[in-house]
């Protein structure tokens, strides 16, 4: 979960990247870049299910705009 702590609404994008056991990247569509609006002093909340069952670990990448 992210928080936007202006008083303006934020525009970002982000993105999950999914990696295996051994922190290799798993290839997937999923990992596209996503975009949001975040009112202000609102909360960004992400979920994401793994897309395949050797994604075990993932690591999320926020781009404000």
């Amino acid at each position: 979960m992210a928080e936007n702590k202006w008083s303006i609404t934020q525009k970002i994008r982000y993105r999950t990247l999914w990696f295996t056991a051994s922190g290799k990247p798993v290839q997937t569509s999923m990992s596209r870049w996503q975009s949001r609006t975040v009112p202000p002093r609102g909360l960004l909340e992400i979920s994401a299910i793994a897309p395949k069952a050797e994604a075990t670990d993932y690591r999320v990448e926020i781009d404000g705009l």
